[in-house]
Order: C-alpha cells, then sequence, then structure tokens
C-alpha cells in the first residue's frame, strides 16, 4: 500500500512540475452579455449561429479546466444574490450555494473546476443544460433581466492535472471571494 501511495505522490509532483515549468496549457477568456441570453426550446444552443463566437472558443476545452466568472459592469452583489434567491425559490433548477458571509466588493461571482468536457459545464451555467438537478448559475433565469456583464475565465491544464482540480479551485476561490459557491 505504501508503494501505492509513493507511486501516486510522484505522479501529482510530475504534474505539478509541468504547471510550475510551462504554466497552464491554454487561457481563454469570453464575455457574456447576459440581456442577450434568450430562450431555445426549439432550437438547441450548441447550434445556435448567434452562439458561435463563443462555442470555437470554449468547446475545444476538453481537459481539466479551472474558471471564474468576473462581473464586469460594477453590479451590487446583493442585488444579484436576491435574484438568484427568488430564482432559487421556485426550484426550477440547481444553482449554486449561497454564503453566509461574502465580501460585497467581491466582482467575482462563481468559481469552479472541470476534470474534463468545460463546453457541457458553460451550457450547464448559462441555464440551457436539460437535466434541473445540475448545479449550475442558471444564468438565462435571472441574470438577463439584471443586464449582467460576465467576463468568464479559463486555465485548461493536461489531463494529469485532474485530480488536482479540487485544491486549485479552492485557492483560487479563497483569493476571489466569490459571491456564489462553497469551497474549504
Amino acid at each position: 500500500m505504501i508503494d501505492s501511495i509513493q507511486e501516486y505522490s510522484q505522479e501529482l509532483i510530475k504534474a505539478l512540475k509541468v504547471v510550475e515549468d510551462k504554466g497552464a496549457k491554454k487561457y481563454v477568456t469570453h464575455v457574456f452579455d447576459c440581456s442577450f441570453f434568450k430562450k431555445y426550446t426549439l432550437e438547441n444552443i450548441r447550434e445556435s449561429p448567434e452562439h458561435l463566437e463563443y462555442h470555437d472558443k470554449l468547446r475545444p476545452l476538453t481537459g481539466p479546466c479551472l474558471y471564474w466568472f468576473e462581473i464586469l459592469n460594477g453590479f451590487d452583489s446583493s442585488k444579484i444574490r436576491e435574484e438568484i434567491s427568488t430564482f432559487r425559490d421556485k426550484k426550477l433548477k440547481a444553482v449554486p450555494a449561497m454564503k453566509k458571509k461574502f465580501s460585497s466588493e467581491s466582482a467575482t461571482l462563481y468559481v469552479g473546476k472541470v476534470k474534463k468536457n468545460f463546453w457541457n459545464r458553460v451550457i450547464q451555467h448559462l441555464g440551457y443544460y436539460d437535466n434541473n438537478r445540475t448545479q449550475g448559475l442558471q444564468l438565462y433565469h435571472w441574470a438577463n433581466a439584471l443586464d449582467l456583464k460576465l467576463k468568464l475565465h479559463v486555465y485548461e491544464f493536461h489531463n494529469d492535472m485532474s485530480n488536482l482540480m479540487v485544491p486549485f479551485e479552492n485557492n483560487l476561490a479563497r483569493k476571489l471571494k466569490p459571491i456564489l459557491g462553497k469551497h474549504s
């Protein structure tokens, strides 16, 4: 058993060394104007020509990713939390946890990570995912009324970093102090 632990530790150290030496595999950003979101019932948003710009940027991100949504237009975080609470009370879709204590000066809405298939996570956060129990920001359902503008920042890493995304996410969340989501 000790040999297995040592081997696994060496694999993790090797993955971290690659990041230390070369950084992330890729960094991508995209600005979402939430007032632009519309209801997609007859057309799949994944195929919508109106959304090709970010499809082309975000769909190729298949490895482990660390990401956050930055609030660009200086919104009052209390107003954002109020809108999310109103939506949450309808129990239509799952949204991130609401922290009891949060920084009202934070310009970060949410920090997250995925081990693979970042594109699917984006669709969940936009609110266009069919499974109502899958947690996401559900931006279409509440943020379009606020004319919120969000900048998505994404760092993609090599596949061998997938088991290290949790500590990276927790560390980034401690620094950015997002107004939504639980991080230990």
